[in-house]
């Protein structure tokens, strides 16, 4: 079985070779030195209404009012070209061997800023509709939030938040205005009862203007969270 393995990764590194997206080093999409150079541009934390800089993503206390966060965690601005490279080739060339290290820039995240994670919460993805999930093959979110999940031993719950309505990509849309009226009403909770009293860890690859988190928090907090915080690998 690993002879048949390794010939087929053999074939496939032949045909489809490998190259590092940082200096474009053969044989791997993201090299050892580069994943080092990228891991040391890490963004400091802001709050994610007024970004406000406060090492923490916590929310400022005037901004609750404002987001259903309560905090709110970066690994790298979305203008940071590899990060940003990284994350395309991830989600829409379907290089799902890209999530490990993307992963890893959360997971370095949560670490550097000495972030404190009970084993209590739960970590869920945000959900794609099942059309685009046929569609794309993989929820890269889920993908990142299983690999988090079992950095931190946390538990991860990726079906009980679900997406009940087909929207449009948020990248399609313009400003936050717009971002929000597209993703209203979009989630919904399957099974509330796993959810109440608990912290939950919200997991995505990108966020543009939080409407997306900011919605689905909402909806896991009336089914019963009583803290949502996400995580994502860039924040646009």
């Amino acid at each position: 079985m690993n002879f048949i393995k390794n010939a087929k990764k053999f074939a496939l590194d032949v045909l489809f070779p490998k190259f590092c997206f940082g200096c474009a080093k053969e044989g791997v999409f993201l090299c050892a030195p580069c994943e080092k150079d990228i891991n040391d541009t890490i963004n400091v934390q802001k709050c994610p209404v007024c970004s406000l800089r406060n090492f923490s993503g916590l929310v400022c206390p005037p901004c609750k009012k404002y987001t259903n966060l309560s905090r709110f965690l970066f690994a790298h601005s979305y203008k940071n070209p590899l990060a940003r490279e990284l994350i395309h080739a991830f989600k829409y060339q379907g290089i799902i061997e890209l999530a490990q290290p993307l992963a890893g820039l959360m997971v370095r995240t949560v670490k550097n800023f000495e972030v404190p994670l009970r084993k209590t919460m739960l970590m869920a993805p945000i959900p794609l509709h099942p059309a685009r999930l046929r569609s794309r093959g993989f929820n890269q979110s889920e993908m990142l939030a299983s690999i988090l999940a079992k950095e931190f031993e946390l538990e991860l719950v990726a079906d009980n938040l679900f997406r009940r309505v087909h929207t449009s990509p948020q990248v399609e849309c313009t400003g936050f205005k717009e971002r929000r009226k597209n993703i209203e009403k979009a989630f919904a909770v399957k099974n509330p009862s796993e959810l109440g009293g608990k912290r939950v860890l919200l997991i995505d690859d990108v966020s543009t203007s939080r409407a997306t988190l900011d919605e689905a928090a909402g909806v896991l907090k009336e089914a019963g969270a009583i803290s949502v915080w996400g995580i994502v690998v860039a924040r646009g």
